[in-house]
């Protein structure tokens, strides 16, 4: 009987010291004004309407859509055949080959958009 209280006990007191060793560092974190592991907060700045995201909508908008012009038109060629309209075939492969320059520009644009103005390097103090 003796031994099973002292077992008990044994994991109590281990329980008791894995709950202070965990939740003790987390009390911390929800204090008002301290940093989680020195996170810096991010904000983000509302978007001003520039010309190089305005590129980048439509370029892929237009990506996106001459893919499925193109899909259509090439698969309407497989039905109807090439020689009916042997020109829809060539405008379905022009327009699915348009597709991957349009997208990439417009990954180009988002990046061009998302880049602030340099700021201007200070001197140190002398």
């Amino acid at each position: 009987m003796v031994n099973s209280r002292a077992g008990a006990l044994t994991c109590l007191l281990v329980a008791r010291r894995l709950y202070k060793l965990f939740i003790n560092p987390l009390l911390a974190s929800y204090v008002r004004g301290v940093k989680f592991l020195s996170m810096k907060k991010e904000t983000t700045r509302h978007a001003d309407w520039s010309w190089e995201g305005t590129t980048a909508f439509f370029c892929f908008t237009g990506g996106i859509g001459a893919a499925l012009v193109g899909c259509i038109l090439t698969a309407t060629t497989w039905v109807v055949g090439a020689q009916l309209h042997p020109w829809l075939h060539g405008l379905g492969t022009a327009l699915l080959i348009v597709t991957i320059p349009l997208l990439i520009f417009a990954g180009y644009c988002l990046d061009w958009a998302e880049r602030g103005p340099k700021k201007p390097e200070q001197s140190l103090p002398k």
